[in-house]
């Protein structure tokens, strides 16, 4: 198996070598029982602790079984959808290795790393620890960044024309928690909430949390079937 494996000697090494086990199994490529942990360290020339922390997050994402006394085997269904929500306390998709070879993960909804613009961060980082110095380290306002929200304000009315209080601009952590926060504001049990097919996992889960019923509507090329919405609105409150 070793010869189906690169690993650079850099970085998180468990995980370059998690994500390229993953992208075999997933292909179909790497079947049955794996090589056995101490054997494996010895072929690739890394330690047998790394080899069995990736073992261990393939084991945590749903790839593979361990069986005591025999070994490490695959499990992977190819059927089985994997969805980022059910694993947020992997590291894998906090510290997320991409390789070129392999399809994008939609599932980890996170960005090809090779294109994210580092020293633009690095920049913006250090400017704010310059300029803030330890209080970039405190809690901030619940309603976000105070400048921040400013400029998203002056922006919409410049570019956009939409005028907006600085007071009725919330920043959330991600569209996660924006979807939990606008249902728990604005909907109620049994409410009727209509969702285009397909549309994110997380924003069903969170109105099926709150009761709601939820209608699928079918996407079409241009958008979701504005016919099919319209028949939805007369039956439906």
């Amino acid at each position: 198996m070793e010869k189906m494996i690169e690993i650079e000697k850099s970085g998180r090494i468990y995980l370059q070598l998690y994500s390229q086990l993953k992208g075999k199994i997933e292909k179909g490529k790497l079947k049955g029982k794996l090589t056995p942990v101490r054997k494996f360290a010895a072929e690739l020339g890394i330690s047998p602790s790394t080899v069995a922390r990736a073992y261990d997050e393939l084991e945590r994402n749903g790839y593979v079984t361990k069986k005591e006394g025999s070994g490490v085997y695959v499990k992977f269904q190819k059927k089985k959808s994997i969805y980022l929500e059910d694993h947020m306390e992997s590291e894998v998709f906090r510290y997320g290795y991409f390789n070129p070879e392999f399809e994008i993960d939609f599932a980890s909804a996170t960005p090809n790393e090779t294109v994210l613009p580092m020293e633009s961060l690095k920049r913006a980082i250090n400017f704010v620890l310059d300029r803030d110095r330890e209080s970039a380290f405190l809690y901030e306002d619940p309603q976000g960044y105070f400048y921040l929200r400013k400029t998203i304000s002056e922006r919409l009315k410049k570019e956009e024309n939409i005028n907006i209080d600085i007071k009725n601009i919330q920043i959330v952590s991600g569209a996660q928690q924006g979807i939990d926060m606008v249902s728990e504001a604005f909907l109620y049990p049994n409410d009727v909430v209509v969702v285009e097919d397909p549309t994110y996992r997380g924003a069903k889960d969170t109105f099926k949390k709150n009761g709601c019923k939820i209608i699928e509507i079918s996407m079409q090329s241009d958008g979701f079937s504005v016919k099919e919405f319209e028949k939805i609105l007369k039956r439906k409150k």
